[in-house]
């Protein structure tokens, strides 16, 4: 447990990243979990592996601000954010205030 964050360790080379002063920067989450009302999806090693594939960009981490809030993850069910539908697996992005930026 990292942060509140059950990061998963091991195996397939996770690395997972700090700022300097030492709030979660990357996760790779070994559940899904709701993170600021968003749900975010666990890693899920076949996933990654097809975003990487498809040139989509997804690659199954979780991304935090230094302030700590989101940045980025990828939804672990279909959700409705700011009046728009997002369906499971989808990568969104959030600004440093956790407003949605877009959909990757």
């Amino acid at each position: 447990m990292i942060q509140g964050h059950l990061c998963r360790g091991e195996g397939h080379e996770f690395m997972t990243a700090f700022y300097p002063n030492g709030q979660l920067k990357t996760a790779w989450l070994a559940q899904d979990e709701t993170i600021q009302g968003i749900p975010c999806a666990k890693f899920k090693f076949l996933s990654a592996v097809l975003g990487w594939i498809e040139g989509s960009g997804k690659n199954g981490s979780t991304v935090f601000y230094e302030n700590g809030l989101l940045l980025y993850c990828e939804l672990s069910e279909n959700f409705t954010i700011e009046g728009r539908r997002f369906r499971r697996g989808d990568a969104l992005r959030f600004d440093q205030e956790g407003k949605l930026v877009a959909k990757k």
